[in-house]
């Protein structure tokens, strides 16, 4: 189990995270992973059920109930899995380039166990830099790949205690702010992936992939086991692009 390993602990939140249909889509964001193992990591997948959006996929991977957020907020007794590991002397931590109190992240993240919270306002706080670039269409905030790399900072600092890192991304929300200049070309006739809401979003995905990629090929990260994991189905509703996912 977690709490009776060795290892720190990054688990990434992957917002809109759809499971791929077709293996050269998958490759797109795995391969990314691959090229950064070296032997320092072996590399699987699968399939995982989800129920409602975000926070009820929060609910699921924390703390293993089909639940949201509301179900989060009228006592602490709720068994999460943060709350296991703090009671076992490993720092709890999230960051989210998100507001703290959308869907009321301020006042249940404690309640499942997170002790320390990063979210947009704690960071544009110590990191002005950061908090006056944004990214998003509507839902904005900060940008993932500076959020990433304060996860990267987060693994190196120095501590005495095993940490349990929490990321859940933020700019792939529906509706997205595309990618400049992408790497698949998606509005070009020669795109990687016809379909321009796919191929965009994982463009957008793929900047996620990288972040998580300098972390596993930096070796002054100490030890640390990731996990990645989709929120929920992507939400798209033309026919022919939903047939990208399965």
């Amino acid at each position: 189990s977690i709490i009776e390993g060795k290892r720190d602990v990054l688990f990434v939140l992957v917002e809109g995270l759809g499971a791929y249909a077709r293996p050269q889509e998958r490759e797109m964001l795995e391969g990314i992973l691959a090229n950064a193992a070296g032997g320092r990591f072996t590399i699987t997948h699968g399939l995982s059920n989800y129920h409602g959006s975000t926070t009820g996929a929060e609910s699921r991977e924390l703390c293993g109930k089909w639940a949201t957020f509301v179900d989060f907020l009228a006592s602490n007794d709720h068994h999460c899995l943060p709350a296991a590991l703090a009671s076992a002397g490993i720092e709890t931590i999230s960051y989210h380039a998100g507001n703290g109190d959308l869907f009321s992240r301020y006042d249940w993240y404690p309640r499942i166990g997170i002790a320390r919270s990063n979210f947009r306002q704690e960071i544009a706080a110590l990191h002005p830099g950061i908090g006056a670039r944004t990214c998003g269409s509507v839902t904005i905030g900060l940008c993932d790949d500076d959020v990433g790399a304060l996860v990267h900072k987060e693994l190196l600092r120095p501590s005495e205690n095993r940490k349990f890192v929490y990321w859940l991304t933020l700019n792939s929300h529906l509706p997205y702010e595309p990618v400049s200049n992408g790497p698949l070309h998606c509005d070009e006739a020669n795109a990687a992936i016809p379909e321009r809401v796919p191929c965009q979003l994982t463009e957008i995905w793929m900047g996620v992939f990288d972040s998580i990629a300098s972390i596993m090929a930096d070796p002054s990260v100490p030890p640390v086991d990731i996990v990645i994991a989709g929120d929920h189905n992507t939400p798209i509703w033309r026919r022919s692009a939903f047939g990208y996912f399965v």
